[in-house]
């Protein structure tokens, strides 16, 4: 049986822009993997 967790982080607001950089360019990566 699998369990899943979660986790509450109290970011800061340069931790959140930094995570949403990174996000984006791990979607951007993500995203271009198909059309090759």
């Amino acid at each position: 049986m699998l369990s899943g967790r979660r986790y509450r982080l109290g970011l800061t607001a340069e931790q959140a822009a930094q995570g949403e950089e990174f996000a984006a360019v791990c979607r951007a990566v993500w995203n271009t993997g198909p059309e090759q």
